[in-house]
Order: structure tokens, then C-alpha cells, then sequence
């Protein structure tokens, strides 16, 4: 480890978990792109103000909730020696407290000066946010809701948000194609939780992985993303269609496994390499989402090795 220091304004940026920020991010870029484009071909740079302003006001009310979660698992994380600022006293739980604080009354306030339906997609997702970690909800470590949830507040309120600030207003349209993208995100979310049933059933948390074992989750995460293409071409939402079936190859592998070891390990790969899928397909057309993910993986390689002495975020996930 790093030499311990005072914690410092990188130390509270990282706090906020910029990698997260990327698929937050992404989902607001996809309903942007839904209102402003038909087919699959498009290029663009957003250029309105109320884009930018709501993905200002979504990072700081995302902040909100990666810092609760990380001030209720901080003593999984002490034992599991990850994400060091709260665990190791850098940041203290009070500091930790005030930040979200103030990051929450931030982020309402410019959702207000945006208008009512952007603040109250906002608030949704600030409310969730919290009940996804804080008992006595936690819905983190309930199986089921916790897929749902993430299916929510990615798949549906921040596209919603990502369509709002293009076209003004939320349309039919916008209801029924946030359908492909929460399937998608429920899919993925299932896929994932295979990785970490071990861990999860050892520190008491009831995943749907931990609930339903590898092969089912997997079988169901395979069936949602599926739906997602489904669903896709029945509302011709080719950008939505494009990853969900290249994303659907890749989940039916998984299956190929001919031992427990082996369906984890293609299951772990399938499932970061669908979030590596979705993300260059939004960034072909916006390609400042790219360079965004790119600045925050240089800079994080830079605070984690000068700070800790680690090489993280790694690109092979370990």
C-alpha cells in the first residue's frame, strides 16, 4: 500500500467510483440517441445544454448512491481489502456522510432548474439509490428486486432522462423502447451475480445468483437479453437490437462449459464483455462518451498506482 495521507480532493472524486459512472452515463447517452434518431445510423455530439446539464445533475445524485452503498459495506470491504478510503480511515463515515449531503442537495437543486419532469426522474432515482443499500430495504441483497432495480434505474429512469433532454418531454415512444434496454440490464445484472455467489452467500447477502444457482441465472439471464432483441425488432430499435444479439452469442456459450470452473469463468467474460459491447455501440455515434471513458481510465491508473501502489482498473477485470 500507498503512503497514508490526508485525504484530498482526488481522494473524494474517487469516493464518487468514476468506473461506475461510465454505464450511468451510457444509458442517458442511449435515450438521447432514441429521441434523436430513427435507424441504427447516426453521429452526434450532444449539443444541447439540457443534456449536459443532466448529466451533471445525474453524477452527483449517482455519486450519492455509490457512496452510501460503500459506507454500508465498509466493513465487507475492510475484510476484502478494496476501495480503501472508508475502510482504511481516509475519508471518515461523518466526511462520507456530508459529501452525500451536499452532493444530494447539488444534484436536486440543478434537477429543479431543469424542470418537473427531469427533477422527479431525479429524485427517483436519488430515492432508490438509498434503498438499494440502507436497511431496512438493503434491496441489494434480495434476489429478484435487485435485478429489477437495476433494471429500473438504468434501463428505464435514466433513459427516460436521456430522452427528456432531447426531445423535451417523454413520449409512448419512450416507454415502450426503454422496454428493450431494462430487459438488457436485467439480463447482464443476472449474468453477473454468477461471479460472486461465493462471496455473497458467505457475507449473508441472497442474490438472485445465490437464490437460483449458476446454471438457472444464467438460463434467465440468457432469456432477458433475448427478450431485449426481442423486443428490439419488434419496435425497430436497431440500436438497441445490435448489442443484445451479439451480447446473446456470447451468454449461450456460457452454457458450452463442460465443468463448474469453466461456465464461471465464461460466464465473468460474457458479462463484462456485454458491457464492452453496449458501451462502444453508444460510442461509435457519440464518440465523446469514449473519450470520457477514457480520461477517467487514465486518470484513475494514475491515482490508484501513485496512491496505493496498484494497477487498477486492470482491463482483464482481475
Amino acid at each position: 500500500m500507498g503512503e497514508q495521507r490526508k485525504a484530498d480532493l482526488w481522494d473524494y472524486v474517487m469516493l464518487l467510483r468514476p468506473t461506475l459512472m461510465m454505464p450511468v452515463w451510457m444509458f442517458l447517452f442511449y435515450g438521447h440517441y432514441a429521441a434523436s434518431f430513427k435507424g441504427f445510423w447516426g453521429f452526434a455530439l450532444p449539443n444541447s445544454s439540457a443534456f449536459w446539464v443532466s448529466l451533471l445533475s445525474l453524477t452527483l445524485i449517482s455519486g450519492t448512491t455509490y457512496i452510501v452503498n460503500q459506507i454500508f459495506d465498509i466493513e465487507t470491504d475492510r475484510i476484502n481489502r478494496k476501495l480503501f478510503l472508508l475502510p482504511d480511515g481516509i475519508i471518515s463515515v461523518r466526511a462520507a456522510w456530508i459529501y452525500t449531503a451536499v452532493l444530494s442537495v447539488a444534484g436536486l437543486g440543478i434537477a429543479t432548474c431543469l424542470g418537473k419532469t427531469p427533477f422527479w426522474l431525479m429524485f427517483a432515482i436519488w430515492i432508490m439509490g438509498f434503498m438499494y443499500s440502507v436497511p431496512p430495504f438493503r434491496f441489494k441483497g434480495r434476489p429478484i428486486i435487485d435485478m429489477v432495480w437495476n433494471s429500473l434505474g438504468y434501463g428505464f429512469l435514466t433513459f427516460l432522462l436521456g430522452y427528456w433532454s432531447a426531445a423535451g418531454g417523454i413520449t409512448g415512444d419512450a416507454l415502450r423502447r426503454s422496454i428493450v434496454y431494462m430487459l438488457a440490464v436485467a439480463g447482464v445484472y443476472a449474468e453477473t451475480t454468477i461471479a460472486d455467489i461465493e462471496g455473497d452467500r458467505a457475507s449473508g447477502a441472497i442474490t438472485i445468483g445465490v437464490l437460483l444457482g449458476k446454471k438457472a441465472t444464467a438460463v434467465i439471464g440468457t432469456v432477458l437479453i433475448g427478450l431485449s432483441a426481442l423486443t428490439a425488432i419488434l419496435l425497430r430499435d436497431w440500436m438497441g437490437f445490435v448489442p443484445a444479439v451479439i451480447t446473446l452469442i456470447f451468454f449461450l456459450r456460457v452454457f458450452g462449459a463442460g465443468d463448474e470452473d469453466n461456465f464461471v469463468a465464461r460466464a465473468k467474460f460474457a458479462f463484462r464483455l456485454a458491457g464492452g459491447i453496449y458501451a462502444l455501440n453508444i460510442g461509435i455515434h457519440y464518440p465523446i462518451y469514449i473519450l470520457m471513458g477514457a480520461v477517467i481510465y487514465a486518470g484513475m491508473k494514475v491515482y490508484y498506482k501513485t496512491r496505493f501502489g496498484l494497477n487498477y482498473p486492470s482491463l482483464s477485470g482481475d
